[in-house]
């Protein structure tokens, strides 16, 4: 399979991950470009292909590190209990990525989780919580 297929079919893996959770669905997990969040329901996740970084594993294989941003924004009033949810939200994600480091890809030979960070804006009375998964899926191709 050439490159383009096997990093959408990674793509496609991580977002049945992130759907596979309670609070995320096809409403609210994109791994498009969003410019209008106004009407969408909070939780919401984003998907971003950060970088690939290679390795040569042979002479017809490839060793990727396809390296992802998962973005989750929730919105509160500035309450311990809306951290606690965006906390919530991300823990979710992580254990269902745990669950099957593979994503049930093929391709995929493990997933690590490598960093969590989390950020927060307020705006008039509401606050936006944000938290930054990064993770590694490191993917084998076979060149056709």
């Amino acid at each position: 399979m050439g490159y383009s297929d096997v990093v959408k079919s990674v793509k496609s893996s991580i977002l049945s991950t992130i759907k596979a959770t309670d609070s995320f669905g096809d409403a609210n997990t994109f791994a498009d470009y969003v410019k209008d969040l106004s009407g969408l329901s909070y939780p919401v996740a984003f998907l971003r292909l950060r970088e690939d970084r290679h390795e040569m594993s042979g002479p017809s294989h490839t060793f990727h590190h396809l390296i992802w941003r998962i973005e989750v924004h929730s919105k509160g009033t500035g309450t311990e209990s809306d951290l606690n949810n965006i906390i919530s939200y991300v823990g979710e994600i992580i254990d269902q990525i745990e669950s099957d480091r593979t994503l049930g890809n093929s391709y995929v030979q493990t997933t690590e989780v490598t960093r969590v960070s989390y950020s927060w804006r307020a705006v008039r009375s509401v606050v936006f919580y944000y938290a930054f998964i990064e993770i590694d899926t490191q993917v084998i191709r076979v060149s056709a």
